[in-house]
């Protein structure tokens, strides 16, 4: 897809839908990301530059269903460093007005729309030793990354879903 094209463009032509389909649309280590809702729900895509500055799907992320509220979370990997990662939170928003990120205690903020679908990809790509990478794909993943979610005063929600736990 060419890179003359505008981001919303190529969202479209990529993925075959309309402009009111497109939710969110993010870069990030040289790649697009696409938060697109259909008939079936929502699902990001990343798209990654190749030559000459087009564009390839590169990967589709799993769809958070229509009628469900909660948040998945997955991580972008960098091409070249495999202990080189940034978590990426998509989903579907009750009340919340903030989703907060902490990262080997680092945090990252980013409001969110109340009621909506939103998409919030941490801002830069952390390195892992072996135990941390370890931690992060089992049941200890919470000593490495936090998500949480506020309100408008602050306050801590926890009645949106980590879908990712339903399915385990």
């Amino acid at each position: 897809m060419s890179a003359e094209l505008s981001d919303m463009e190529i969202g479209q032509k990529i993925f075959k839908c309309e402009e009111e389909s497109i939710v969110d649309i993010k870069e990030f280590n040289d790649g697009k990301f696409y938060l697109v809702k259909d008939d079936l729900g929502a699902n990001v895509s990343q798209l990654s530059k190749y030559i000459l500055g087009r564009y390839i799907n590169k990967i589709s992320y799993p769809c958070i269903e229509n009628g469900k509220y909660g948040y998945r979370q997955e991580f972008i990997c960098d091409d070249i460093y495999e202990n080189k990662m940034s978590p990426i939170i998509y989903g579907k928003n009750t009340d919340e007005s903030k989703v907060i990120i902490t990262l080997k205690d680092k945090t990252y903020e980013q409001n969110i729309k109340k009621d909506s679908y939103f998409m919030v990809i941490y801002p830069e790509m952390i390195s892992f030793d072996k135990d941390e990478l370890k931690q992060i794909y089992s049941k200890e993943r919470n000593k490495i990354i936090s998500i949480k979610f506020v309100d408008d005063k602050g306050e801590e929600i926890k009645t949106l879903d980590n879908l990712d736990i339903i399915l385990e």
